[in-house]
């Protein structure tokens, strides 16, 4: 891994200079672990940043493990509430941020209790701690050091509810982010000690301070970044509380500045100025705009990721003022399983293909090539790209599978309906239709149009049931798709059935302990609505 940027300390020293005998002593602070200064602690030194940074990054990412496993939303019913929060200790100008909060407001602490209760053993894990040892296990059995670890003894007494992992702006040159590890800590004195064990000799540097540990890859990063964010944190800033307010509490969060990302990460990507064809630079300025938040929060009877884009690129998602998708799912077959339905999809492929063709154009021998493939396909089999696509797509589009097409060895139970230029899309069609007979696939396409509206499928109990049936009959639809009125993406999945129609066509394809989970999963649904300002997408796993 690159190695982060070389920084200075305040006697001007680089950073990644040996720091003299005191700096590998792990000091020993006061009898109740706590100090009333902060106090700056490098675990080990070592010659340069790379595997320190790689360390940090690994340490860090099996704490966050431990922690949402191991005390996990299974320690609910042991958690107050309140406190400071992680972003408190990360600098204003950070690009990322990451967080996971065991101890949230009241009500998403009784809800996620709720919400595992629904699966198998969940009220059993759920009255005491064991599942911490059992995830702490899974863990050393893939890493050497933690395998030497126990957990009770070296991580508990000292593991807090709440971390965060910061991305900051390079700086003193760099050309990489700095990496910013923002942990609580229940004792100061334990968690050093367990911290060098964690990071077993080749551990970053840390401050403690108002009970939170911060790790950088040097004593210069993490005291720079401790003296930032005191003197502007990311918590206190306006963008960073708007975005993140509207999608309230939960256990998880991130935030992402994208346009900051892309200054961050410019050079990695090649765009420094001149560096980029036109095309490139193009893309990735429309690509890296604006801003995301998102957070995880429980209901009784289900899980949410809700993810809003501020301000971001409306490459790749419909337009705004596309038609919703909603209206159509109540069409759709009483049995269906999976559903998909997008708006302007045709405006997403042109777009995306208007794009790639613009990048392999700046590169004159690659854009000849696919320029030559493409004119080779139209004379093979008459279809345009990307115009027949888009035609068969349309304005708006619902593709269906049906529990038909998991019981049978035919082709059938799926079907697309899309509101189009019907004319031209049979047209389409019909190439299409040539090109299975000449195949000798045993495929036949079958369509009906009437005025914009265009279904096709397989047969034509496909077109009837995509365009006149009664909906979709499971009731855990309705939960799983929240502002499906609105919505132009919509995707439901009905996944406790088709674990069951798998399972009995091949009864060894699934393990009884992934079915005894998968049969307690009503559905999973993602909605997704976009505004002039940006978007909000929810995905949503309801429980049976």
């Amino acid at each position: 891994m690159t190695d982060l940027p070389r920084m200075r300390g305040d006697d001007g020293r680089d950073a990644g200079d040996p720091l003299g005998p005191a700096a590998d002593v792990v000091s020993n602070g006061p009898a109740d672990g706590f100090v009333d200064e902060p106090q700056t602690v490098v675990l080990a030194t070592q010659p340069g940043h790379s595997k320190r940074r790689s360390g940090l990054v690994a340490g860090i990412g099996a704490l966050a493990l431990a922690l949402v496993a191991a005390g996990g939303v299974y320690a609910y019913t042991l958690l107050s509430g309140g406190g400071t929060q992680p972003e408190k200790y990360v600098p204003a100008d950070a690009i990322g941020f990451v967080k996971v909060d065991l101890d949230p407001a009241a009500g998403q602490k009784v809800a996620a209790l709720r919400f595992f209760r629904h699966f198998p053993g969940g009220s059993d894990v759920l009255k005491g701690d064991d599942i911490r040892k059992t995830v702490f296990r899974l863990l050393q059995e893939n890493d050497n050091n933690l395998a030497q670890l126990d957990f009770d003894k070296d991580i508990a007494p000292w593991l807090g509810d709440r971390l965060g992992v910061a991305f900051l702006p390079p700086s003193g040159g760099g050309e990489q982010p700095e990496v910013l590890g923002v942990l609580q800590v229940k004792d100061e004195d334990k968690a050093k000690s367990g911290l060098a064990k964690v990071f077993d000799g080749d551990g970053p540097a840390v401050v403690f301070t108002d009970g939170y540990a911060l790790l950088a890859a040097d004593e210069a990063s993490v005291t720079a970044a401790r003296d930032e964010a005191a003197k502007g944190n990311l918590g206190d800033k306006n963008a960073f509380q708007d975005d993140l307010e509207p999608l309230g509490d939960g256990v998880a969060a991130f935030w992402l500045d994208l346009a900051a990302m892309k200054d961050a990460f410019g050079s990695s990507l090649g765009a420094a100025a001149g560096q980029l064809p036109a095309a490139r630079a193009d893309l990735l300025d429309e690509t890296f705009k604006g801003r995301m938040a998102g957070v995880v929060t429980f209901n009784a009877s289900h899980a949410d990721l809700t993810v809003r884009g501020i301000g971001t690129s409306a490459f790749g998602v419909p337009d705004a003022g596309s038609k919703p998708i909603g209206p159509w799912l109540s069409t759709v077959p009483a049995d269906t399983l999976v559903a998909l339905g997008i708006s302007g999809l045709d405006k997403v492929v042109a777009d995306a293909f208007t794009s790639f063709l613009g990048i392999v154009q700046s590169e004159p021998a690659v854009g000849r090539e696919v320029e030559s493939g493409l004119d080779r396909l139209e004379r093979q089999t008459g279809l345009r790209l990307p115009d027949d696509v888009e035609t068969l797509l349309g304005q708006r589009t619902l593709i269906t599978v049906v529990s038909d097409a998991l019981s049978s060895d035919v082709p059938q139970g799926v079907a697309m309906r899309a509101e189009t230029d019907t004319a031209a899309a049979q047209e389409v069609l019909a190439k299409l239709q040539a090109l299975l007979e000449r195949s000798d696939a045993p495929i036949r396409l079958t369509w009906r149009a009437e005025g914009s509206d265009l279904v096709v499928g397989f047969s034509e109990g496909d077109l009837s049931a995509v365009q006149s049936g009664p909906g979709i009959a499971d009731a855990a639809v309705k939960e799983a798709l929240p502002n499906l009125d609105s919505a132009q993406e919509a995707l439901w999945i009905d996944l406790d059935r088709i674990a069951e129609l798998v399972a009995d066509r091949s009864p060894d394809a699934i393990d009884a302990g992934t079915m005894d989970v998968l049969s307690h999963i009503a559905g999973i649904g993602l909605t997704a609505t976009i505004t002039k300002d940006g978007s909000t997408t929810t995905v949503r796993v309801v429980a049976d």
